[in-house]
């Protein structure tokens, strides 16, 4: 049975006693559902339903060196889809609109991260803009066009980068972490071009960045507006957009917020509970 449209996932690899697991989020009460644990969990750190309503986890311990895990939404069964051991660590998982996946894997090592699209139904996987050096890539989104974004970290500490890959695998670096040393940490795609961006920066408050509209010429490709600042924005990390436009952050120290699109008020939806160090997010379509 498919999960109900609406219905918020988050990730949680510290939660059930630091085994990690799914959790299923009521959007309009924040009750808090165990979808899965256990099994071939060991650090989930993202989560994506694809077209035909399937759930896929990226983990980046299962298997030794990470995989992707299908969980059956009606009863929690798990499945592995991928655990091969080419692509390490995987962290950022969206659904692309053609019924694939695309997965940001860290790598083994310091700047051998790569993005993969995944054919849920069987495994099979590609690299997405294969010569492109990524550093630490941690979120990804598909947009209504088909392009990909990736929100880059770097972990040394400098400046973190946008990317945006396009049919052909046309690759652009897009936007660089402002001020220098922010770190771009979650990526999702709003309706009209629009691209909204989690970002942290040490010492201070987490922020939501809009950019766009995308492709209305080189003067406002790069320009960054800020939706929200401060208030329950500690460590945010995942991003998600509702169908009615509402924007989802899961921050990692007060759970899921919800930020109107427009006026960027925060609404707390869901904390506590079963949250012990939320990582990933997505909503059922």
């Amino acid at each position: 049975m498919p999960i109900a449209a609406g219905t918020i996932l988050v990730a949680d690899p510290d939660a059930f006693e630091g085994g990690g697991g799914l959790i299923a989020v009521d959007p309009a009460s924040g009750h808090q559902t165990a979808l899965a644990s256990g099994g071939n969990f060991v650090d989930p750190s993202g989560v994506a339903v694809t077209t035909s309503g399937g759930i896929v986890v990226s983990d980046r311990g299962a298997f030794g060196s990470g995989g992707l895990i299908m969980v059956d939404p009606g009863n929690g069964q798990q499945a592995t889809l991928s655990a091969s051991t080419a692509f390490q660590r995987p962290m950022g998982i969206a659904p692309d609109g053609s019924g694939q996946v695309v997965v940001a894997y860290l790598g083994a090592g310091e700047g051998a991260g790569k993005v993969i699209r995944v054919n849920p139904v069987n495994g099979e996987f590609h690299a997405v803009a294969a010569t492109v050096g990524f550093l630490t890539p941690a979120g990804v989104a598909v947009d209504q066009s088909g392009s990909v974004w990736v929100a880059d970290l770097d972990v040394s500490g400098s400046e973190s980068v946008l990317h945006r890959i396009d049919a052909g695998d046309i690759h652009a670096v897009f936007a660089r972490g402002e001020p220098p040393g922010a770190q771009y940490t979650g990526v999702a795609a709003e309706a009209h071009g629009r691209i909204l961006v989690t970002s942290t920066f040490a010492g201070s408050t987490g922020r939501v960045l809009r950019f766009g509209p995308v492709g209305v010429g080189p003067q406002h490709q790069h320009l960054a507006a800020t939706v929200a600042q401060g208030g329950e924005l500690a460590d945010p990390f995942g991003i998600a957009v509702e169908s009615s436009g509402a924007i989802l952050v899961l921050d990692r120290a007060n759970g899921v917020i919800r930020i109107d699109r427009v006026t960027g008020k925060q609404t707390t939806v869901s904390s506590g509970g079963m949250f012990v160090g939320p990582l990933a997010i997505c909503v059922a379509r």
